[in-house]
């Protein structure tokens, strides 16, 4: 039998030497790509986070929008506790996210990520850019392609004043004054009532008033002697800009909170003519200024008026007022045969048994 290899057997060898090398190389290839891209990376930068579409968080108690990711900006807007905003980004570090109010996309600003809940994990949301424009008091822009959200730029950080209310206290107005702005209100504070000249505020002559400090003024020559509407405006000289003048204005309703009374104190007859004379005493505690009606008669018979008189007070707290009918003289009057009676618009009187003569 012949042991030499024949042609066909000599092919086949041939054919399975060359499969097997060129898969080793495809083999060797395949894994030196794959030791390149675990070493290296992927010459491909992953793309940027964006925030998910729609993410809702609401605020957890009262914050404001600041016009940038520090305590120290402008106020841009307030948010209530458990008031919705939508996510639109955040800074670098991830202690600030740019939201603005669900439903008023317009109004955007940053608040504190731990002011809001829920939050997305952070690196699911996109770095937002800041942009300044000079001059350019509310713009917004980005680099295009960037994939980064754009935010607004705003004016200059300014003080802001406001009247936050009035009341009384000891029947004299009251007024409260803040600056909810960003940096010191200098200057001394003037208010003005019912449009009044405006009168020094005489509280920290010459100090600034800090953001978010208060002042309550007592205005000790604003009385309040009735119930009414009264309208305040607060200003500062030398003059400053603010954030806004709208809120400078205040209109409320105020009454005394302590009680206002005019009195009867006396009814007597006068000289050897007899005449009449009522004397009334303001017992607030303010002066009272005023119109006043005075009347007499006589108790019995016709009742026969003796007639009115209409005084003008400026009466100190205690002063008393001697109120006279001339007219009385010589008609021979008996005092237990007199009534008297005294109206005003003027106060809130608080007694009415004491405008009557005699007592009922």
């Amino acid at each position: 039998m012949n042991d030499e290899p024949t042609t066909t057997t000599a092919t086949s060898r041939t054919a399975f030497l060359w499969i097997g090398s060129v898969m080793l190389v495809v083999i060797i290839a395949t894994a030196t790509t794959f030791l390149i891209v675990v070493l290296f990376g992927s010459d491909n930068p992953p793309l940027a986070a964006d925030t998910p579409t729609g993410s809702v968080a609401v605020a957890v108690h009262e914050v404001v929008l600041r016009s940038a990711p520090d305590g120290a900006t402008a106020i841009t807007a307030r948010l209530d506790t458990g008031e919705p905003v939508e996510l639109l980004g955040r800074n670098t570090e991830g202690d600030w996210l740019l939201v603005h109010p669900q439903g008023d996309p317009s109004t955007e600003g940053w608040v504190p990520t731990d002011s809001v809940n829920p939050v997305p994990p952070l690196d699911q949301i996109s770095i937002a850019t800041t942009l300044p424009v000079p001059g350019v008091e509310a713009s917004a822009s980005a680099t295009p392609g960037s994939g980064s959200v754009a935010i607004p730029t705003f004016s200059p950080d300014l003080p802001d004043l406001i009247v936050e209310a009035a009341f009384t206290r000891n029947n004299r107005l009251t007024v409260v004054v803040a600056n909810i702005g960003v940096v010191d209100a200098i200057g001394d504070i003037f208010l003005s009532v019912d449009g009044a000249t405006p009168i020094p505020a005489d509280v920290k002559p010459s100090e600034p008033l800090r953001p978010g400090d208060q002042l309550q003024i007592t205005l000790d020559t604003e009385y309040v002697q009735r119930r009414g509407t009264v309208r305040i405006a607060v200003s500062i000289d030398p003059p400053i800009s603010e954030e806004s003048l709208e809120n400078n204005e205040f209109e409320t309703v105020v009454a005394p909170d302590r009680p206002n009374d005019l009195a009867i104190t006396s009814v007597t007859l006068q000289g050897p003519d007899g005449s009449l004379r009522v004397t009334i005493r303001n017992n607030s505690p303010i002066p009272i200024t005023g119109s006043a009606t005075v009347s007499a008669r006589e108790s019995s018979g016709d009742f026969t008026q003796l007639g009115t008189q209409l005084p003008f007070l400026t009466l100190a707290q205690g002063e008393t007022l001697d109120v006279d009918f001339p007219d009385t003289a010589e008609l021979e009057l008996e005092l237990d045969n007199i009534e008297v009676l005294i109206t005003t618009a003027a106060i809130n009187d608080a007694d009415s048994s004491n405008d009557v003569f005699p007592r009922r």
